[in-house]
């Protein structure tokens, strides 16, 4: 889990540094330094984006189901329907006697 937060976040940052060095090359494109810039940068922004979405998806998949405890409001729900219905089978069974 903690590595995919990683590598989702870093993906996401380092998207980020590619995509603004790519935009800040672009005007400069037709130099010879700054055409092979553009498309490195375009390249590892989009593996930087690919390893963002890794990342997430690993990390929605890393979930642990919540557990139903006593604090649930699930389990509280069903705490006091219980106890509502043991109150009124107990003074069913006492009215009867």
């Amino acid at each position: 889990l903690v590595s995919c937060k990683a590598l989702g976040v870093a993906g996401a940052s380092l998207a980020g540094w590619y995509g603004g060095q790519l935009i800040m090359s672009l005007p400069h494109g037709e130099a010879t330094f700054y055409s092979q810039a553009i498309l490195e940068c375009a390249i590892a922004a989009i593996v930087c984006i690919i390893d963002m979405i890794i990342g997430i998806a690993g990390e929605w998949l890393c979930q642990i189901p919540p557990i139903d405890g006593p604090e649930s409001p699930k389990m509280k729900t069903a705490t006091q329907r219980n106890r509502y219905a043991a109150a009124a089978t107990k003074s069913a069974t006492q009215s009867k006697v």
